[in-house]
C-alpha cells in the first residue's frame, strides 16, 4: 500500500496543486481498496522567495510552527486520511512563512511513543520540547525532540515509526548589480 502511495505521489505532485494531488491520490487509493487501507498524508508547496506555503493535511498530525520563539500548531484540518472515502474533497491551507520561521512535521510515532508504563509522549510534551529548542537550527530541533522521546521511552519497545522533517525558512539574499 505504501508503495502505491509513494508511486502516486511521485506521479501527481509535480504536475498538480496540493489539493488536486490529494484528490487524485485519494481516488486512486480508494479504487478496489477491499482491505480498507488508508494513510495520513501532508503535502506542501513552498515558494522559497515569498515564503508562501500552500498545503493539504489529510488526517495527519498538525505540524508545529515556531515563529519569533513562540510555538503553535498549524490549524487542524477536517480532511480525512487518503483512501477512506472516494467522495472526499480535500481542502488546502495556506501560510506565509517569515524569515526565521521553523516548521516541524512528525509522524504519530513521536506523540504515541510509550514508556514502560504504557504512557504516551503526547502532544503537550512535544510542544514543550519544541519550545525549549525553539532557537535551534532545523537539525538541532529534530535531534533535541528525538533525544527527549528516547529519554521518555527509556528503552521501551518502539511500537511505530518515528519520523520528523523540519524546515527553517531563511530570507533569500538579493544582490543589486549595477
Amino acid at each position: 500500500f505504501m508503495s502505491a502511495v509513494h508511486y502516486l505521489f511521485r506521479n501527481v505532485a509535480s504536475r498538480k496543486s496540493a489539493t488536486d494531488a490529494a484528490n487524485q491520490m485519494n481516488l486512486s487509493l480508494c479504487a478496489d481498496n477491499t482491505q480498507c487501507r488508508f494513510v495520513t498524508f501532508w503535502m506542501g508547496c513552498l515558494n522559497l522567495v515569498s515564503g508562501d506555503l500552500k498545503y493539504v493535511n489529510a488526517g495527519h498530525d498538525s505540524p508545529v510552527l515556531v515563529r519569533d520563539g513562540k510555538v503553535e500548531t498549524l490549524p487542524a484540518s477536517e480532511n480525512m486520511p487518503l483512501g477512506v472515502m472516494e467522495e472526499a474533497e480535500f481542502i488546502s491551507g495556506a501560510l506565509t512563512l517569515q524569515p526565521g520561521d521553523t516548521i516541524l512535521l512528525y509522524t504519530d510515532g513521536v506523540t504515541e511513543a510509550m514508556n514502560a508504563e504504557g504512557n504516551t509522549f503526547g502532544r503537550e510534551r512535544l510542544l514543550d520540547r519544541v519550545t525549549a529548542a525553539a532557537g535551534s537550527d532545523a537539525g538541532g530541533l529534530v535531534e533535541k525532540v528525538l533525544e527527549s522521546v528516547r529519554n521518555y521511552t527509556d528503552g521501551a519497545n518502539q511500537s511505530d515509526d518515528i519520523t520528523m522533517l523540519c524546515l527553517k525558512f531563511i530570507e533569500k539574499e538579493t544582490k543589486i548589480i549595477s
